[in-house]
Order: C-alpha cells, then sequence, then structure tokens
C-alpha cells in the first residue's frame, strides 16, 4: 500500500484532484460535506494496472486547509 497526503487551500483545487466536476450544485454539495459539517468526501477509483486507489478529504482547523490523503491499494 502507498499512501500520499496533499494540503489545498480551495474546495475548488481539492475537486480537481479528487476528480468532481466543480459546477455550482456540485460546490456547495461538497463544501457543506467537508467544510461546514466536518463529515468529508471519500472516493474510491479502480486504476489501469487494477489496483485500486482510496481518497479522502477533510478539513483541518488547526491548519486551516483541506487536507487529502491517498492510499493506493494492490
Amino acid at each position: 500500500m502507498k499512501n500520499s497526503s496533499y494540503l489545498v487551500e480551495t474546495p475548488a483545487e481539492a475537486m480537481r484532484i479528487l476528480k468532481i466536476q466543480n459546477n455550482d450544485n456540485n460546490y456547495r454539495a461538497f463544501y457543506d460535506a467537508v467544510y461546514e459539517r466536518e463529515e468529508g468526501y471519500t472516493a474510491a477509483r479502480k486504476m489501469d494496472d487494477g489496483s485500486k486507489l482510496i481518497i479522502t478529504c477533510t478539513w483541518s482547523d488547526l491548519a486551516d486547509m483541506f487536507i487529502i490523503e491517498e492510499a493506493k491499494l494492490g
């Protein structure tokens, strides 16, 4: 398993990394879930080599940034 972490400043940048289409509805839903309700967002992707990538985004009050963590399985 390989892990990576990123700190990003804006919801739009986090959405780009998560490959979420940036439009008004998606932006509001993402911002509400990750920042307002502090629930976070998790996505899973199957990679071309057959491995899986699990991506989680949370908000950090301490860092005042979005934290994105990726874990590549297999």
